[in-house]
């Protein structure tokens, strides 16, 4: 491809391609683990279409053998933010509901 000629993507697209959503594209994007886009006016960017591909090409394929130092399950490192791994282990309670919810106030 000549210069100036590579697509650019949006965001929506990139979303669509990686399965990522806004938070995790940007989350990765943080940790230096994700292309980082191209500011193309004052509030938009894109992402060069080339370099996604070349992230997706980068991903570890399902069932590798093998563990490596760092990575869950003996599979490979989760692409996904920590965040969204850890998003449905259950929280520690707060409140138990015995107690008045703030000093005054009586249910």
């Amino acid at each position: 491809m000549e210069y100036g000629q590579e697509r650019l993507l949006r965001r929506a697209e990139v979303e669509d391609l990686t399965g990522l959503s806004k938070s995790g594209l940007y989350e990765l994007i943080a940790a230096g683990r994700f292309p980082r886009p191209v500011r193309v006016g004052i509030q938009a960017v894109r992402w060069r279409a080339s370099e996604i591909a070349a992230w997706q090409k980068a991903l570890p394929r399902a069932g590798a053998s093998g563990k490596r130092a760092g990575t869950e399950r003996g599979g490979r490192e989760s692409a996904l933010p920590q965040s969204h791994r850890t998003q449905f282990r259950t929280q520690p309670k707060t409140h138990t509901g015995t107690q008045p919810l703030s000093p005054g106030k009586v249910r």
